[in-house]
């Protein structure tokens, strides 16, 4: 089983919600850009399916999953066109955005409710997907 929590499946980029949340959602795009300058060489094909998953040609082969996505993360939108291709490709998926989180909210249980219930409703699909 697959466990994704807001996951990045696109290092080229381009989904409107990197866009909208650039600025003012704890994840930033100078975040996003730090992280993936000290975690991708330079000379590195953003595009190639071992880095951008979400460019893979072939998803049907892959185990079910749990996506979950926050409704003010630059990386909503990839995570949830991951989920539909791989739906499209015949896999059991499930898609969970809640919409009032951000980024970073598997971290915050203790200090929001929503955050806390989130993470319980993962752990409920994760324990009936591993059932």
């Amino acid at each position: 089983m697959q466990t994704l929590i807001y996951p990045i499946t696109d290092a080229v980029g381009g989904q409107r919600s990197r866009d909208e949340f650039a600025k003012g959602f704890l994840l930033s795009r100078a975040d996003m850009d730090w992280f993936e300058h000290h975690y991708l060489p330079a000379d590195v094909d953003r595009a190639d399916p071992r880095v951008s998953v979400l460019r893979s040609a072939d998803l049907s082969d892959l185990p079910p999953a749990y996506v979950t996505t926050a409704g003010f993360d630059p990386l909503r939108d990839e995570g949830e066109a991951y989920a539909a291709r791989m739906e499209e490709a015949g896999v059991q998926v499930t898609l969970r955005r809640h919409p009032g989180l951000i980024h970073g909210f598997a971290n915050m249980t203790a200090v929001s409710d929503t955050a806390n219930a989130a993470m319980l409703e993962l752990s409920a699909a994760v324990r009936a997907g591993l059932g």
